[in-house]
Protein backbone atom coordinates (compact mmCIF):
# COMPACT_ATOMS: atom_id res chain seq x y z
CA UNK A 1 0.00 0.00 0.00
CA UNK A 2 1.50 3.37 -1.04
CA UNK A 3 1.58 6.08 1.62
CA UNK A 4 -0.91 8.86 1.13
CA UNK A 5 0.55 12.15 -0.07
CA UNK A 6 -0.54 15.19 1.94
CA UNK A 7 0.45 18.83 1.60
CA UNK A 8 0.98 19.01 5.36
CA UNK A 9 3.66 16.30 5.17
CA UNK A 10 5.23 17.94 2.15
CA UNK A 11 5.55 21.34 3.78
CA UNK A 12 6.73 19.76 7.05
CA UNK A 13 9.68 18.04 5.41
CA UNK A 14 10.39 21.05 3.22
CA UNK A 15 10.48 23.31 6.28
CA UNK A 16 12.67 20.87 8.20
CA UNK A 17 15.15 20.74 5.33
CA UNK A 18 15.19 24.53 4.96
CA UNK A 19 15.79 25.09 8.67
CA UNK A 20 18.61 22.55 8.83
CA UNK A 21 20.31 24.19 5.85
CA UNK A 22 20.12 27.76 7.10
CA UNK A 23 20.93 27.13 10.78
CA UNK A 24 24.60 27.64 9.96
CA UNK A 25 25.56 30.61 7.78
CA UNK A 26 27.03 29.38 4.51
CA UNK A 27 29.73 30.99 2.39
CA UNK A 28 29.08 31.90 -1.22
CA UNK A 29 30.65 29.10 -3.20
CA UNK A 30 32.69 28.91 -6.37
CA UNK A 31 32.18 31.48 -9.08
CA UNK A 32 34.27 33.44 -11.54
CA UNK A 33 34.25 34.52 -15.16
CA UNK A 34 35.92 32.84 -18.11
CA UNK A 35 36.29 33.85 -21.75
CA UNK A 36 33.65 32.97 -24.36
CA UNK A 37 34.70 29.91 -26.38
CA UNK A 38 35.61 30.38 -30.08
CA UNK A 39 35.98 28.06 -33.08
CA UNK A 40 38.23 28.57 -36.11
CA UNK A 41 38.06 27.36 -39.75
CA UNK A 42 40.05 27.97 -42.92
CA UNK A 43 37.13 27.18 -45.26
CA UNK A 44 34.00 27.75 -43.18
CA UNK A 45 33.36 24.00 -42.99
CA UNK A 46 36.07 22.32 -40.95
CA UNK A 47 35.59 24.14 -37.64
CA UNK A 48 38.22 23.47 -34.99
CA UNK A 49 38.45 24.26 -31.28
CA UNK A 50 41.69 26.23 -31.68
CA UNK A 51 43.50 28.23 -34.36
CA UNK A 52 46.47 25.87 -34.35
CA UNK A 53 44.15 22.89 -34.92
CA UNK A 54 42.66 24.70 -37.94
CA UNK A 55 46.15 25.39 -39.34
CA UNK A 56 47.02 21.72 -38.88
CA UNK A 57 43.80 20.69 -40.67
CA UNK A 58 44.72 22.89 -43.69
CA UNK A 59 48.23 21.41 -43.77
CA UNK A 60 46.80 17.89 -43.89
CA UNK A 61 44.17 18.80 -46.50
CA UNK A 62 46.69 20.55 -48.80
CA UNK A 63 49.27 17.79 -48.34
CA UNK A 64 52.05 20.26 -47.73
CA UNK A 65 55.14 19.74 -45.65
CA UNK A 66 55.61 23.43 -44.92
CA UNK A 67 55.94 24.57 -41.33
CA UNK A 68 53.61 27.19 -39.88
CA UNK A 69 53.10 29.55 -36.97
CA UNK A 70 49.94 31.05 -35.50
CA UNK A 71 49.68 34.79 -34.98
CA UNK A 72 47.12 37.53 -34.54
CA UNK A 73 44.59 38.67 -31.94
CA UNK A 74 42.44 36.11 -30.09
CA UNK A 75 39.51 36.64 -32.51
CA UNK A 76 41.60 37.27 -35.65
CA UNK A 77 44.06 34.38 -35.98
CA UNK A 78 46.21 33.67 -39.03
CA UNK A 79 48.46 30.81 -40.15
CA UNK A 80 51.89 31.71 -41.57
CA UNK A 81 53.08 28.84 -43.82
CA UNK A 82 56.75 28.97 -44.75
CA UNK A 83 57.65 27.86 -48.29
CA UNK A 84 60.99 28.16 -50.14
CA UNK A 85 59.47 30.83 -52.36
CA UNK A 86 58.07 32.83 -49.46
CA UNK A 87 55.43 33.00 -46.74
CA UNK A 88 51.83 32.09 -47.42
CA UNK A 89 49.38 33.78 -45.03
CA UNK A 90 46.15 31.88 -44.38
CA UNK A 91 43.45 33.98 -42.76
CA UNK A 92 41.15 31.96 -40.53
CA UNK A 93 37.46 32.40 -39.98
CA UNK A 94 36.14 32.43 -36.42
CA UNK A 95 32.82 32.14 -34.68
CA UNK A 96 31.55 32.19 -31.13
CA UNK A 97 30.69 28.82 -29.69
CA UNK A 98 29.03 30.20 -26.52
CA UNK A 99 30.33 29.59 -23.02
CA UNK A 100 32.68 26.70 -22.25
CA UNK A 101 31.55 23.65 -20.32
CA UNK A 102 30.45 24.13 -16.70
CA UNK A 103 29.64 27.82 -17.21
CA UNK A 104 26.59 29.94 -18.03
CA UNK A 105 26.05 33.25 -19.80
CA UNK A 106 26.12 34.87 -23.23
CA UNK A 107 28.78 37.53 -23.63
CA UNK A 108 30.07 36.85 -20.10
CA UNK A 109 30.57 33.27 -18.94
CA UNK A 110 30.38 32.48 -15.22
CA UNK A 111 31.51 29.14 -13.82
CA UNK A 112 28.82 27.13 -12.10
CA UNK A 113 29.24 25.85 -8.54
CA UNK A 114 31.61 24.18 -7.69
CA UNK A 115 33.79 24.96 -10.73
CA UNK A 116 36.31 27.82 -10.89
CA UNK A 117 38.27 29.41 -13.77
CA UNK A 118 41.56 27.81 -14.77
CA UNK A 119 44.82 29.74 -14.83
CA UNK A 120 44.18 31.55 -18.14
CA UNK A 121 40.40 31.91 -17.59
CA UNK A 122 39.48 29.89 -20.68
CA UNK A 123 37.75 26.95 -18.96
CA UNK A 124 35.93 26.06 -15.75
CA UNK A 125 37.64 23.35 -13.73
CA UNK A 126 36.99 21.58 -10.45
CA UNK A 127 39.07 23.22 -7.66
CA UNK A 128 41.08 21.38 -5.05
CA UNK A 129 40.82 22.27 -1.34
CA UNK A 130 42.48 20.55 1.64
CA UNK A 131 40.67 17.66 3.27
CA UNK A 132 38.13 18.28 6.01
CA UNK A 133 39.83 18.80 9.37
CA UNK A 134 43.08 20.23 7.99
CA UNK A 135 44.30 22.87 10.45
CA UNK A 136 44.34 26.43 9.08
CA UNK A 137 45.11 28.46 12.22
CA UNK A 138 44.77 28.21 15.99
CA UNK A 139 45.20 30.38 19.06
CA UNK A 140 43.57 33.69 20.04
CA UNK A 141 41.49 35.74 17.60
CA UNK A 142 40.98 39.49 17.95
CA UNK A 143 37.22 40.18 18.07
CA UNK A 144 37.71 43.94 18.05
CA UNK A 145 36.67 46.38 20.74
CA UNK A 146 33.16 45.07 21.54
CA UNK A 147 32.86 42.05 23.89
CA UNK A 148 29.43 41.19 22.43
CA UNK A 149 31.00 40.14 19.12
CA UNK A 150 31.59 36.40 18.53
CA UNK A 151 33.62 34.45 16.02
CA UNK A 152 31.89 33.54 12.75
CA UNK A 153 31.37 29.80 12.54
CA UNK A 154 32.01 29.62 8.79
CA UNK A 155 34.72 31.53 6.94
CA UNK A 156 36.25 31.62 3.47
CA UNK A 157 40.01 31.31 3.59
CA UNK A 158 41.97 31.45 0.31
CA UNK A 159 38.93 30.19 -1.60
CA UNK A 160 38.23 27.25 0.72
CA UNK A 161 35.59 26.74 3.41
CA UNK A 162 36.89 26.75 6.98
CA UNK A 163 34.94 26.16 10.19
CA UNK A 164 35.63 27.48 13.69
CA UNK A 165 35.70 25.37 16.84
CA UNK A 166 36.49 26.49 20.36
CA UNK A 167 35.15 29.37 22.48
CA UNK A 168 33.61 31.83 20.04
CA UNK A 169 32.91 34.48 22.69
CA UNK A 170 35.51 36.64 24.44
CA UNK A 171 37.79 34.78 26.85
CA UNK A 172 40.39 37.51 27.38
CA UNK A 173 40.89 41.19 26.83
CA UNK A 174 43.98 43.37 26.44
CA UNK A 175 44.85 47.01 26.00
CA UNK A 176 45.98 47.65 22.44
CA UNK A 177 47.25 51.22 21.96
CA UNK A 178 45.09 52.34 24.86
CA UNK A 179 41.85 50.63 23.73
CA UNK A 180 40.44 47.37 25.09
CA UNK A 181 40.36 44.52 22.57
CA UNK A 182 38.61 41.20 23.21
CA UNK A 183 39.86 37.77 22.15
CA UNK A 184 38.22 34.43 21.40
CA UNK A 185 40.16 31.16 21.54
CA UNK A 186 39.94 28.16 19.23
CA UNK A 187 40.95 27.03 15.76
CA UNK A 188 39.91 27.09 12.09
CA UNK A 189 39.99 23.87 10.07
CA UNK A 190 39.07 23.15 6.47
CA UNK A 191 35.53 21.93 5.73
CA UNK A 192 35.27 20.31 2.30
CA UNK A 193 31.89 18.66 2.80
CA UNK A 194 29.98 21.10 0.55
CA UNK A 195 31.03 21.63 -3.09
CA UNK A 196 34.49 20.35 -2.35
CA UNK A 197 34.97 23.06 0.24
CA UNK A 198 35.34 25.79 -2.39
CA UNK A 199 34.04 29.33 -1.74
CA UNK A 200 34.51 32.73 -3.29
CA UNK A 201 33.24 35.12 -0.62
CA UNK A 202 32.11 35.26 2.98
CA UNK A 203 33.63 36.05 6.36
CA UNK A 204 37.39 35.95 5.96
CA UNK A 205 39.37 33.82 8.36
CA UNK A 206 41.07 35.97 11.02
CA UNK A 207 44.75 35.44 11.73
CA UNK A 208 45.44 33.93 15.14
CA UNK A 209 48.11 34.77 17.70
CA UNK A 210 49.61 32.22 20.08
CA UNK A 211 49.31 34.53 23.10
CA UNK A 212 47.26 37.62 23.84
CA UNK A 213 49.52 40.66 23.38
CA UNK A 214 50.72 42.58 26.38
CA UNK A 215 49.05 45.84 27.38
CA UNK A 216 50.08 48.94 25.43
CA UNK A 217 48.84 52.51 25.84
CA UNK A 218 48.40 55.33 23.37
CA UNK A 219 51.18 57.91 22.87
CA UNK A 220 51.25 60.29 25.81
CA UNK A 221 49.68 57.73 28.17
CA UNK A 222 51.31 55.55 30.81
CA UNK A 223 50.38 52.01 31.85
CA UNK A 224 49.39 50.98 35.38
CA UNK A 225 47.77 47.91 36.92
CA UNK A 226 45.02 49.02 39.29
CA UNK A 227 43.50 46.33 41.50
CA UNK A 228 44.51 43.70 38.94
CA UNK A 229 42.96 45.64 36.02
CA UNK A 230 45.09 47.04 33.19
CA UNK A 231 44.56 50.78 32.81
CA UNK A 232 46.12 53.68 30.91
CA UNK A 233 46.69 57.03 32.58
CA UNK A 234 46.56 60.37 30.82
CA UNK A 235 49.36 62.89 31.24
CA UNK A 236 47.50 64.48 34.15
CA UNK A 237 47.44 61.16 36.04
CA UNK A 238 43.73 60.44 35.61
CA UNK A 239 42.50 57.10 34.26
CA UNK A 240 41.82 57.24 30.52
CA UNK A 241 38.63 55.88 28.95
CA UNK A 242 39.94 52.79 27.17
CA UNK A 243 36.62 51.71 25.63
CA UNK A 244 35.87 52.47 22.00
CA UNK A 245 32.88 54.66 21.19
CA UNK A 246 31.13 51.82 19.36
CA UNK A 247 31.59 49.48 22.33
CA UNK A 248 30.18 52.08 24.74
CA UNK A 249 27.16 52.64 22.48
CA UNK A 250 26.60 48.90 22.25
CA UNK A 251 26.86 48.58 26.04
CA UNK A 252 24.34 51.37 26.58
CA UNK A 253 21.89 49.74 24.16
CA UNK A 254 22.35 46.36 25.82
CA UNK A 255 21.87 47.85 29.30
CA UNK A 256 18.70 49.61 28.17
CA UNK A 257 17.39 46.41 26.60
CA UNK A 258 18.10 44.46 29.79
CA UNK A 259 16.27 47.05 31.85
CA UNK A 260 13.29 47.10 29.48
CA UNK A 261 13.07 43.31 29.59
CA UNK A 262 13.21 43.30 33.41
CA UNK A 263 10.52 45.97 33.66
CA UNK A 264 8.25 44.12 31.22
CA UNK A 265 8.71 40.86 33.12
CA UNK A 266 7.94 42.55 36.45
CA UNK A 267 4.83 44.21 35.06
CA UNK A 268 3.60 40.94 33.59
CA UNK A 269 4.20 39.08 36.86
CA UNK A 270 2.36 41.78 38.81
CA UNK A 271 -0.60 41.65 36.42
CA UNK A 272 -0.77 37.85 36.63
CA UNK A 273 -0.76 38.14 40.42
CA UNK A 274 -3.82 40.39 40.20
CA UNK A 275 -2.18 43.53 41.56
CA UNK A 276 -3.80 46.90 41.02
CA UNK A 277 -2.48 49.45 38.56
CA UNK A 278 -0.49 51.12 41.32
CA UNK A 279 0.93 47.73 42.31
CA UNK A 280 2.03 47.11 38.74
CA UNK A 281 3.73 50.50 38.61
CA UNK A 282 5.43 49.78 41.93
CA UNK A 283 6.73 46.47 40.57
CA UNK A 284 8.06 48.24 37.49
CA UNK A 285 9.80 50.86 39.62
CA UNK A 286 11.35 48.13 41.75
CA UNK A 287 12.62 46.40 38.61
CA UNK A 288 14.15 49.64 37.40
CA UNK A 289 15.90 50.09 40.75
CA UNK A 290 17.31 46.58 40.75
CA UNK A 291 18.61 46.81 37.19
CA UNK A 292 20.21 50.17 37.87
CA UNK A 293 21.92 48.65 40.90
CA UNK A 294 23.21 45.80 38.77
CA UNK A 295 24.36 48.18 36.05
CA UNK A 296 26.25 50.19 38.64
CA UNK A 297 28.35 47.15 39.40
CA UNK A 298 26.72 45.70 42.51
CA UNK A 299 26.89 42.16 41.18
CA UNK A 300 29.38 42.20 38.34
CA UNK A 301 32.44 44.10 37.24
CA UNK A 302 32.07 47.24 39.30
CA UNK A 303 32.21 49.55 36.30
CA UNK A 304 29.77 52.14 34.96
CA UNK A 305 26.53 51.16 33.09
CA UNK A 306 28.11 52.15 29.77
CA UNK A 307 31.20 50.03 30.38
CA UNK A 308 31.14 47.23 27.79
CA UNK A 309 32.48 44.65 30.24
CA UNK A 310 29.73 45.39 32.78
CA UNK A 311 26.91 45.26 30.24
CA UNK A 312 28.29 42.11 28.70
CA UNK A 313 28.71 40.28 32.02
CA UNK A 314 25.22 41.20 33.22
CA UNK A 315 23.82 39.45 30.15
CA UNK A 316 26.44 36.68 30.16
CA UNK A 317 27.37 35.99 33.81
CA UNK A 318 28.77 32.55 32.94
CA UNK A 319 30.94 33.76 30.07
CA UNK A 320 34.62 32.77 30.44
CA UNK A 321 35.72 36.40 30.47
CA UNK A 322 33.24 37.29 33.23
CA UNK A 323 34.42 34.43 35.45
CA UNK A 324 38.11 35.23 35.00
CA UNK A 325 40.33 36.42 37.80
CA UNK A 326 40.51 39.88 36.30
CA UNK A 327 36.83 40.58 36.88
CA UNK A 328 36.68 38.71 40.19
CA UNK A 329 39.25 41.14 41.58
CA UNK A 330 37.35 44.09 40.14
CA UNK A 331 34.10 42.87 41.68
CA UNK A 332 35.65 42.57 45.13
CA UNK A 333 37.05 46.08 45.00
CA UNK A 334 33.92 47.62 43.58
CA UNK A 335 35.92 49.07 40.70
CA UNK A 336 36.65 52.35 42.57
CA UNK A 337 39.78 54.22 41.60
CA UNK A 338 42.35 54.63 44.40
CA UNK A 339 43.29 58.04 45.80
CA UNK A 340 46.08 59.52 43.68
CA UNK A 341 46.70 62.68 45.71
CA UNK A 342 49.82 61.26 47.35
CA UNK A 343 51.12 59.39 44.32
CA UNK A 344 50.99 55.74 43.28
CA UNK A 345 54.05 54.60 45.25
CA UNK A 346 54.41 54.61 49.07
CA UNK A 347 58.03 54.76 50.27
CA UNK A 348 58.98 52.19 52.87
CA UNK A 349 62.04 54.26 53.92
CA UNK A 350 61.12 57.95 53.53
CA UNK A 351 64.53 59.19 54.80
CA UNK A 352 66.47 57.05 52.32
CA UNK A 353 69.66 55.11 53.00
CA UNK A 354 71.07 57.90 55.22
CA UNK A 355 68.10 57.69 57.56
CA UNK A 356 68.36 53.90 57.72
CA UNK A 357 72.12 54.08 58.55
CA UNK A 358 71.65 56.75 61.24
CA UNK A 359 68.76 54.94 62.92
CA UNK A 360 70.60 51.62 63.04
CA UNK A 361 74.23 52.70 63.61
CA UNK A 362 74.24 52.23 67.41
CA UNK A 363 72.45 48.88 67.10
CA UNK A 364 75.08 47.77 64.57
CA UNK A 365 77.92 48.68 66.97
CA UNK A 366 76.49 46.39 69.66
CA UNK A 367 76.63 43.28 67.46
CA UNK A 368 79.34 40.62 68.05
CA UNK A 369 80.84 41.31 64.63
CA UNK A 370 81.37 44.97 65.45
CA UNK A 371 82.99 43.98 68.77
CA UNK A 372 85.38 41.64 66.95
CA UNK A 373 86.44 44.42 64.60
CA UNK A 374 87.09 46.72 67.57
CA UNK A 375 89.34 44.11 69.18
CA UNK A 376 91.40 43.79 65.99
CA UNK A 377 92.32 47.50 65.95
CA UNK A 378 95.85 47.93 67.51
CA UNK A 379 96.37 50.35 70.43
CA UNK A 380 99.31 52.74 69.89
CA UNK A 381 100.59 54.89 72.78
CA UNK A 382 102.81 57.92 72.69
CA UNK A 383 102.90 60.98 70.49
CA UNK A 384 103.30 61.26 66.75
CA UNK A 385 106.79 61.36 65.23
CA UNK A 386 108.16 64.90 64.91
CA UNK A 387 109.95 64.19 61.65
CA UNK A 388 113.50 64.50 63.16
CA UNK A 389 116.16 61.81 63.21
CA UNK A 390 119.90 61.53 63.96
CA UNK A 391 122.23 60.99 61.01
CA UNK A 392 125.83 59.90 61.98
CA UNK A 393 128.49 61.50 59.71
CA UNK A 394 132.21 60.39 59.76
CA UNK A 395 134.57 62.89 61.30
CA UNK A 396 131.68 65.23 61.82
CA UNK A 397 129.58 63.45 64.38
CA UNK A 398 125.88 62.98 64.79
CA UNK A 399 123.73 65.51 63.03
CA UNK A 400 120.00 66.00 63.61
CA UNK A 401 117.95 66.31 60.43
CA UNK A 402 114.27 67.32 60.61
CA UNK A 403 111.80 66.86 57.70
CA UNK A 404 108.83 69.24 57.70
CA UNK A 405 105.42 67.51 58.42
CA UNK A 406 103.99 68.66 55.09
CA UNK A 407 106.74 66.80 53.23
CA UNK A 408 106.04 63.63 55.21
CA UNK A 409 102.33 63.89 54.40
CA UNK A 410 103.08 64.37 50.70
CA UNK A 411 105.35 61.31 50.76
CA UNK A 412 102.54 59.28 52.40
CA UNK A 413 100.03 60.31 49.74
CA UNK A 414 102.54 59.46 47.00
CA UNK A 415 103.15 55.99 48.48
CA UNK A 416 99.38 55.27 48.72
CA UNK A 417 98.80 56.31 45.07
CA UNK A 418 101.77 54.23 43.94
CA UNK A 419 100.36 51.23 45.81
CA UNK A 420 96.92 51.71 44.17
CA UNK A 421 98.44 51.85 40.67
CA UNK A 422 100.55 48.80 41.37
CA UNK A 423 97.52 46.87 42.69
CA UNK A 424 95.53 47.75 39.54
CA UNK A 425 98.36 46.54 37.32
CA UNK A 426 98.73 43.30 39.30
CA UNK A 427 94.98 42.54 39.27
CA UNK A 428 93.92 43.74 35.79
CA UNK A 429 97.21 43.72 33.96
CA UNK A 430 98.69 46.41 31.74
Amino acid sequence: MRPKFTFEAFFFWLGLFTISFFVMAQNVHASGNVAVAYQWSYDGVAWQSSASASCEAYKVASQTSATYTVAGAPSAQICNFYYPAGIFVLYLLWRSNGCPANSVGTTTCTCTDPYIPNADATACVMPTCPATGTLVSSGYYDLGTDPNVSMKEMACNSGCDVIFSGTASAVKRALVDGVYHYYAQGKYTNDSRVSGGVCSSGQSSIAAVSVVPGATCAPGQSYVSMNGVDRCLDSNGSAANSNSASAVASAASLAAANQAAAVAAAANAAAVAGLSASGVESAKASAIGSTVGAMNGATNTGFAPTDPMNAYCISNPQAPLCKSQLNSVAAKTGGALPDTSSGWYTKKYPQGITGVFTANFNAAKSTPLAGLITQMVPTISGSAHNGCFILPIWKVGNQQICIPPLVLQALGVFMILTALFSARAIIFGG
